[in-house]
């Protein structure tokens, strides 16, 4: 192969001239030539220079040939290349041979490469050839430029090679300020130049350094450059600053130095004051701090130009720099959170504070902030404040002195001053206030005195719906009772009753006003307060009957009132076991019943009509009936919330128990009726054995605020019956099994209500009551042996005893205690028969 190669070398050089391409080499052959580049000097009429050579590998098995050609003729002045070597290695021998040309540079390329045995090119890679030529003395350069700042070190000496055979040489400057290390010499050699500006003025000066061959003509000359400058302070970049105004903006350096890198004093001014400086003076070099604050002046959001100017006196003369500033300042963003407020809450009653978050986006940057209120109801917690990215948090409080009941609106203005910046953020605030109003408990009041039994006084608290202390003042319209006759509340108030005077089995009824010299406090409070005179002690009664479903107790008078199942509602006397009057057109089929608070209404459900009836009492003359919604004559319960009477339907519809309205159905789940209960205070409710939170307020025409339901937390199913005490704090339960009454504390928002006592029972509990002196009533349907207990309020066992002789209890319905908490009506069956039993549960 090696043989082959070399004899085909010079028959490659044509193919190589018809390649693709040219240069890089590699490819997939690994062929590599190198150097890429060789350069020959020679000297004009002297013996050529040496040859050098180019080396040729390649690694892949297909090559057959290897070779060069010159690209283009080949050059006069260059000898035809010829290989040696072998294998995978070859060399390339390339030599010049004329040295007459004229002194100059020229250059030629070869293109190296391989190919496969049918001639083809596999790859190639190009080789720079230069040739120099020059005269018998020569340099290797034609000029040399030097700088030079006044004051500053000399420019360092540039040595030039002087080219020659053993040829003597003498130079030569045209410039005085040219100087030379050496003026004469033998080549090969070289001489130092440098300038000396010593004296001259800033400025451009030229010159030349001529070297001679001594004995002969020939000669090079290379020409000199100096430029001479005034010492000045070194140029510096533009500072640029930007952000959100407000926000901290770092510093800039400006670095101080003079061209010629002398240390001298140095001052500097800022054109604005907004451009602050670190320092006014200082010695180059040296490093200037500059920053920009907004405050200065101060600056509003926008785009600013200003400078700072360096000067420096060097030589008596004052050297100036002035370095553009430019500052860009966004505008800030005043952020308030909420961006709306109500205050007062849902119910109008909420005076607890509502927190604004205040914040601007400036960083660690604090800013004043003002909150202007635009009513005098609103009352912030400060008027002043410091906001940065950090939000500053502000209470608004409701200030109600003075104000009536109903719904206010106006603006709290927060304004931020930022820099030369005023932001503004209107914050909408309402003002949700419930009429203010005094309330008692309980509106309505039952005495009774009898020989051997009797109640005359009862203490019933007074509180202000909005928790404020408020002053009142009562009144008794009638002799026989009297009452406390001012108080604050929160507080009470003391009824007492006096008989004397009053005839035997007579019923006489009298108002308590109660009124506040507060002129916010709107409307009145009443209490309706019943005393039965009897002319003997009540005896136990038992009466059979044929119809009977509900039975209902008067809060005012010693009446039972019983819903037949028929058309028509019985009132019994519950002290003298007497058929008082029946009460007709009620409707269809009436099968529950309830009373108001104050005794002054009576509530019929009628199954066949979907209706309920108003009717005054004690009269029974119907006032207005109205839808009662989707189930057959639901079960009712009174409740007074915030004042407002309030009729619960057990299929979850709440009405005014006033004018009918519906208030809504806050119990949308349910469309069956369930038994229902309430609280005297109106503030707890329950359906089927769901506790619920009850208000009402008179804002927005009026609704119901009822909360989600909570759940007994007891392991007990199949529910009865159910009561609340007086404020509501405990819900009691009967559940038919197992066979005990649950006492659960309706205090906090737990989804389930704690049992917190358990008051033992018999078999399938379907009743409990509780009178206004707090005692709890508890039935079974069961009497083995006793079927009927009384616990008083914190659960410890009165009485128990076999109330019903015969027949089981009306479940949820058949048990109420009247108004005086004296006696005990039962509602009950036997076999086909209703019968209606009457007891004395004195305390």
């Amino acid at each position: 192969m090696r043989q082959r190669l070399a004899l085909a070398a010079f028959v490659f050089l044509t193919l190589l001239l018809s390649a693709c391409g040219g240069g890089g080499g590699g490819g997939g052959t690994g062929f590599k030539a190198t150097p890429t580049s060789l350069t020959f000097i020679g000297v004009k009429d002297q013996a050529p220079p040496p040859p050098q050579y180019i080396n040729m590998t390649f690694s892949s098995g297909d090559v057959a040939y290897v070779g060069a050609a010159w690209v283009g003729s080949q050059p006069s002045w260059a000898n035809t290349p010829y290989l040696t070597g072998s294998g995978r290695n070859w060399q390339l021998v390339v030599s010049m041979w004329d040295t007459s040309l004229p002194q100059g540079t020229y250059t030629a390329t070869l293109k190296c490469g391989v190919g496969k045995s049918d001639g083809s090119v596999l790859d190639s890679q190009d080789v720079v050839i230069t040739y120099k030529v020059m005269s018998l003395i020569g340099v290797d350069r034609t000029s040399i430029s030097y700088d030079y700042v006044q004051g500053a070190a000399l420019p360092s000496a540039v040595s030039v090679d002087v080219f020659g055979a053993n040829l003597p040489w003498t130079a030569a400057v045209s410039q005085p300020w040219i100087k030379l290390g050496a003026t004469s010499g033998i080549s090969p050699s070289s001489v130092s130049v440098s300038v000396d500006p010593a004296g001259l003025a800033p400025g451009t000066y030229d010159g030349t350094v001529t070297l001679s061959h001594t004995g002969g003509n020939d000669r090079a000359i290379f020409a000199v450059h100096l430029t001479v400058s005034a010492p000045g302070i070194q140029p510096q970049t533009a500072l640029a600053f930007s952000g959100v105004n407000g926000a901290p903006l770092a510093a800039q350096p400006i670095n101080v130095s003079l061209t010629s890198g002398a240390s001298v004093t140095w001052t500097a001014t800022a054109a604005d004051p907004w451009v602050v400086l670190g320092k006014t003076t200082g010695t180059t070099p040296d490093t200037l701090a500059v920053s920009a604050d907004p405050s200065r002046g101060p600056l509003a959001s926008g785009n600013y130009a200003s400078s700072v100017t360096l000067t420096a006196t060097v030589g008596g003369a004052t050297l100036t720099r002035v370095v553009p500033v430019t500052l860009a300042l966004a505008a800030p963003t005043l952020t308030v959170e909420p961006s709306t407020l109500v205050l007062g809450g849902t119910n109008g009653r909420d005076f607890s504070a509502k927190n604004l978050q205040v914040s601007l986006n400036t960083g660690a940057g604090s800013w004043p902030v003002t909150l202007t209120p635009g009513k005098t109801w609103m009352a912030p917690a400060a008027t002043s404040a410091q906001a940065s990215a950090t939000p500053a948090t502000v209470g608004i409080s409701p200030a109600t002195a003075g104000l009536t009941g109903g719904s206010y609106h106006g603006i709290l203005t927060v304004t931020a001053r930022v820099n030369g910046d005023t932001l503004s953020f209107p914050v909408p605030v309402d003002l949700n206030l419930e009429s203010h109003r005094l309330l008692v408990q309980d509106t309505g009041a039952a005495f009774a005195s009898m020989p051997g039994l009797s109640v005359l006084t009862r203490t019933i608290p007074v509180r202000d719906n909005l928790g404020l202390t408020t002053s009142w003042t009562a009144v008794s319209d009638k002799a026989w009772l009297t009452v406390t006759p001012s108080g604050t509340t929160p507080g009470s108030i003391v009824l007492t009753a006096n008989p004397a005077g009053l005839g035997p089995d007579t019923l006489d009824v009298a108002t308590i006003t109660l009124t506040s010299p507060d002129s916010t406090v709107e409307g009145v409070e009443r209490i309706q307060a019943g005393l039965w005179v009897g002319a003997s002690a009540p005896a136990a009664f038992l009466h059979q009957s044929s119809t009977g479903n509900e039975i209902a107790s008067d809060p005012v008078r010693p009446y039972i009132y019983l819903a037949t199942g028929n058309s028509s509602v019985e009132v019994w006397n519950i002290h003298t076991n007497a058929l008082v009057t029946t009460f007709s057109g009620l409707g269809a089929r009436i099968i529950h019943v309830a009373v108001s608070a104050d005794g002054s209404k009576l509530y019929a459900s009628d199954a066949t009509n979907y209706k309920i009836t108003a009717a005054d009492l004690p009269s029974g003359q119907v006032r207005s009936t109205w839808d009662a919604g989707t189930a057959e004559g639901p079960h009712l319960a009174y409740a007074r919330s915030n004042g407002q009477g309030l009729l619960l339907a057990g299929n979850g519809y709440v009405f005014n128990a006033e004018t009918g309205a519906s208030l809504g159905r806050p119990n949308p789940w349910t469309s069956s009726s369930y038994p229902v209960a309430a609280s005297a205070q109106g503030n707890q409710m329950s359906l089927d054995s769901g506790v619920h939170s009850l208000d009402y307020t008179a804002l927005n025409g009026g609704q119901v605020i009822m909360g989600e339901a909570r759940w007994p937390n007891a392991s007990a199913w199949n529910s009865a019956d159910y009561a609340f005490n007086l404020d509501g704090s405990r819900f009691y339960a009967a559940f038919a099994s197992p066979y005990d009454f649950y006492v659960f504390d309706t205090a906090g928002t737990s989804g389930n209500l704690p049992l917190i006592q358990t008051l033992p029972g018999a078999a399938y509990p379907g009743n409990v009551e509780v009178a206004k002196d707090g005692r709890i009533f508890c039935l079974s349907e069961s009497a083995s042996p006793y079927d009927f207990w009384i616990y008083g309020a914190d659960g410890t066992q009165k009485d128990v005893r076999d109330l019903i002789p015969y027949g089981s209890p009306q479940r949820s319905s058949g048990m109420k205690i009247s108004g005086d908490g004296l006696r005990v009506a039962v509602l009950g069956w036997d076999g086909g028969n209703a019968f209606l039993r009457f007891a004395t549960t004195a305390p």
